[in-house]
């Protein structure tokens, strides 16, 4: 399990052969925000191309390459 931090650049790890969507990390969720998911950490970030944000599971995403 990867552990991001605020100000990373990540891409979606499900992209289905497109090229990988990029957002950027704005902020780590603490785990009691959110409870049922003690084993994954979750994440909240803004999207490049929309700008619009959304909590992410880290195991949806990876570091971005640059």
């Amino acid at each position: 399990m990867v552990d991001f931090k605020v100000g990373e650049l990540v891409e979606d790890l499900n992209s289905m052969g497109h090229e990988p969507a990029r957002a950027l990390v704005v902020r780590v969720c603490p785990p009691e925000e959110h409870p049922g998911f003690h084993n994954r950490q979750v994440v909240e970030v803004q999207w490049v191309a929309s700008g619009i944000t959304s909590l992410q599971f880290n195991g949806d995403l990876r570091r971005a390459k640059r």
